[in-house]
């Protein structure tokens, strides 16, 4: 912010915007892949920036760098592999005359799944995308994850059903379909609806919770709820509105309403989530370590049951 001062007939600006390093970038990140983050830094143009990022106590990567006009640093490094079944915790410092920032950054593995096959083999996860759509099938085999493909939603007798890119107004009477696969004690989990309109029997739920993005650090604080990679982790949202006598969820196309919603219903429970989940999978890990916790708790919701 500048203000415009007048002395003797002359007008002189003063600049009263402090200087500042800003982190601007996502915060998981993969392991053994370059990362890059930006580091935004108000009023340091012409200034050198010097940053380190630490691992138990070792510098993994170091520079130091001259500040643009733009006052936007990028900076790149490459953090080690680490064992699967692992998450790494680094500290990013960054410096420039007496300003300073210090922000924690997570690394994670390719496969939060490395250690579960068997367990989600015994699960008989069924999957069904919409025609034409093979990202969740290739990816989820690409992972070790088993599953089976399902043309018929009434005929599904798994524990866990996924379904992905599905236009609601495409299906007649889905609801009931869905109602009577978790009322047999399965789960089911939605993601990334397409379009359309799904009607909620509500009277068969034993709960209904909806929330917007930030649920996804709920499930884990070093997951990205804002951006993955370049991108909002959504492009839909799912809005309430009422329908006859009853409610519906309806997808809406744009990302200000929830993202997610989960009711329990029987012994199973249905969630639906408008993440882009398989879309986005190469951008950053939240969405694959994402879709593991969803799935393990469809997991513990059997072994409850």
């Amino acid at each position: 912010m500048n203000k415009l001062f007048f002395i003797c007939g002359f007008a002189l600006s003063i600049s009263l915007s402090a200087a500042e390093i800003k982190y601007d970038s996502p915060q998981a990140f993969y392991a053994g892949r370059e990362a890059v983050v930006n580091i935004k830094t108000d009023g340091l143009s012409g200034k050198n920036l010097s940053w380190n990022l630490k691992y138990s106590g070792r510098t993994i990567a170091a520079a130091e760098l001259a500040v643009p006009e733009t006052g936007d640093v990028e900076l790149k490094f490459t953090f080690p592999e680490i064992k699967d079944g692992v998450s790494a915790t680094a500290e990013l410092d960054c410096q420039s005359g007496d300003k300073k920032l210090v922000k924690n950054i997570f690394f994670f593995t390719q496969n939060p799944f490395a250690f579960k096959k068997k367990i989600l083999e015994k699960m008989k996860i069924g999957l069904w995308a919409s025609e034409g759509d093979e990202k969740a099938k290739k990816l989820l085999d690409s992972l070790g994850v088993a599953t089976a493909d399902v043309a018929n939603f009434a005929d599904f007798k798994g524990e866990l059903l996924i379904v992905t890119g599905i236009a609601f107004g495409n299906f007649s009477g889905l609801e009931k379909d869905l109602v009577n696969i978790c009322s047999g004690g399965a789960n089911i989990l939605i993601i990334n609806p397409k379009a359309g309109t799904l009607p909620l029997k509500t009277e068969s739920f034993r709960n209904m919770i909806f929330s917007c993005n930030e649920k996804i650090i709920d499930f884990d604080r070093k997951f990205d709820s804002e951006r993955w990679g370049d991108f909002p982790p959504n492009e839909k949202s799912l809005n309430l509105i009422p329908l006859d006598s009853g409610v519906a969820i309806e997808v809406a196309g744009n990302r200000n309403f929830f993202t997610f919603m989960s009711a329990k219903i029987g012994k199973g429970e249905l969630v639906i989530c408008t993440w882009d989940i398989f879309g986005r999978i190469e951008k950053s890990p939240t969405p694959v370590y994402l879709l593991e916790i969803l799935m393990s708790e469809s997991e513990k919701e059997q072994k409850n049951n």
